[in-house]
This record gives structure tokens, sequence and C-alpha cells, in this order.
């Protein structure tokens, strides 16, 4: 491998010892500049749009080429760098430029390369590039456009183009249009006029007496439930409160509830005495049931008793005696 690079290297120092007199230095401008012209008839290295600019081997091979033009000392890495550098430095100065211009020719301005106007193909490469790019999302932007707008952006032409029409057509169709309207109402109130007053007042369809029977029968149903309901809303009126009024009058007066007295007949005392007795006689039968099902402590004791009889009252008004 040393064997090898030393070789190269005396070999390049020995084509640069024969080299032509006419060839120009690395050094000056006639170089660049040269080296521009051979870098712009080689668009594989700068067109990023041809598909050899993805072609590592084609890249390459054009590297090479433009080196043997400028020289057979001169390595094709010893070019591309060169280009690199030229490049990086165009970059700089239209971003100088564009600070320049933004703060409206202050200052002192950045100093132009000798070679920028031989890079100029790669300014119209930009501007073709941004129009093919402008085209191909204006065509996107179509594709993605739904149908629904493309209808209605075809029938907002059409009624561009129709509108004149229309303005010189107004005044004719208004007018056709009200006797159009007169015409429908003439006609209707003759229609109206040949149809006589019974055939409105005859049914056209016969209803059988049982299914009449079951309309009457739910008609009285719900006009029974809506006086029930009424009622019922005009008891629970007074319970109602409003806006505004306290919560104790939502409740019933307490004089009303003093001033209702029990009645003092005779009917009625008798009425609260049996209720009263009936209760009584229940808890007394649950009693003895309870004690008689318990088993005697005393030998010989009978455990059915009879059950005795309960002594009612002579008079309704006398207390129920205590049977425990």
């Amino acid at each position: 491998m040393m064997e090898i690079q030393r070789l190269e290297r005396q070999k390049r120092l020995l084509a640069m010892r024969h080299a032509a007199s006419s060839l120009p230095s690395s050094q000056e401008k006639e170089f660049n500049l040269r080296l521009v012209d051979l870098y712009r008839e080689q668009p594989c290295l700068w067109k990023i749009t041809l598909p050899a600019y993805k072609d590592a081997d084609m890249k390459r091979s054009s590297w090479e080429k433009i080196a043997s033009q400028l020289g057979s000392h001169l390595s094709a890495e010893f070019i591309r760098c060169r280009m690199r550098n030229m490049r990086y430095q165009l970059n700089v100065y239209k971003l100088q430029m564009i600070e320049y211009q933004m703060t409206s020719g202050k200052g002192k301005p950045p100093e132009k390369p000798y070679y920028v106007d031989r890079f100029a193909f790669l300014e119209q490469e930009d501007g073709a590039e941004e129009s093919d790019n402008q085209q191909s999302n204006a065509n996107a932007k179509k594709q993605n456009i739904p149908r629904s707008e493309r209808f209605a952006k075809l029938w907002s032409d059409f009624n561009l183009k129709s509108m004149t029409k229309r303005e010189s057509t107004d005044a004719s169709s208004k007018e056709s249009h009200r006797s159009g309207q007169r015409i429908a109402d003439m006609v209707k109130m003759r229609m109206d006029a040949q149809v006589g007053p019974l055939a409105f007042d005859r049914p056209r369809l016969k209803i059988p007496d049982f299914k009449q029977n079951i309309i009457w029968k739910r008609n009285l149903g719900n006009r029974s439930s809506d006086t029930s309901v009424g009622d019922l809303s005009e008891t629970l009126s007074t319970l109602q409160a409003r806006p505004g009024d306290s919560v104790s009058k939502t409740k019933m007066n307490q004089k009303d509830l003093d001033s209702e007295q029990p009645t003092t007949s005779r009917m009625a005392k008798y009425a609260l005495a049996n209720d009263g007795q009936s209760e009584d006689e229940e808890l007394y039968k649950m009693h003895w049931k309870v004690r008689t099902g318990q088993r005697s402590l005393r030998p010989g004791h009978d455990r059915c008793q009879k059950l005795p009889t309960l002594s009612l009252p002579s008079k309704p008004d006398e207390p129920t005696p205590d049977i425990f």
C-alpha cells in the first residue's frame, strides 16, 4: 500500500515538471474561471433534476474528466474540493447581499467574488426548479380538490356567463309568472264552483258501529282522566309556592288544622271504639297463642287450655280492661 502511494506521488511530481507552460496555475483567476466553465459542461454534477445526478460512477468519471483537462498533475478530489469551496463562497456572498438589502443600504456592501457571473447557470436552474415546483404543487392541489368543489366552481362560472341573459329576460319572466298565477287561480275557482256543497258533507268512509263504540269509550276515558287530573291540580294548588314566597306558605295552615274537630255523633264514637277493640282482641289472641305454645313447669298441667272469653265493654266510651 505504501509503495503504491509512493509511486502515485512520484508520477504526480513528474507530471508537474513536464506540464505545459500554457496551463494556468491553480492559484490564478484563469484557473478558477476555466474550472467553472468545465463544471458547467457536466450537468450531472449540478443539475439535481437529472437521473444521472444520483449516479455516483458517472459523477466520479466527470470529475476525472475535468481534472484531466486542467492538467494531468491534478486529481479529481482536488478539483472537487476547489469547486465545493467556490460554491460555498458564492452562497456566503448571496446571504450577505440579502442582509445588506434588508438594512436599506446601510453600511459597506459585501465584496463580490470575480467568478459570480460565471455561476449564472445555477441561478437559472434554481428559477426553473421553483417554477416546476409551483406547477407540481398546483397540479397536486387540483387533484386534491373534492369533486363537489369542482362542480361548484363550474356552476359559478356558468352563473357568471348566464348573468347577462338573466338581466335581459328578468322583466319578461316576472310578467309570465304573474299571468301563470292568474290562470291557476281562475282554474281553481272554476273547480270549486263545480263541486256541490253536499259532496263535502258526506263521509267518504263509514266507520262500523263497534269501532265507533270503542272510540267513544276511549274518548270517555280520556275525559275522565282529564277531570281527575284537574281535580288533583285544584287540591294541590294550595301547596304550590310562587317565586318570592316563603316555604311556610306551601304548608297547610296550623289554624285550619286546629279548627278541624272530630265528630261527636254516637255512630262515630261507636266506630272508633270498635276499631280499638278489634286491635286489642287481635293482640290478646296472639299473646295467648304464644303462652299456650310454651311448655308449663308445673306437672300435670294441661297445656291445651281453653281460650278465655274477652269481656266486652258495656259502653263504647269505657276503656278496654288490662288483659296482661
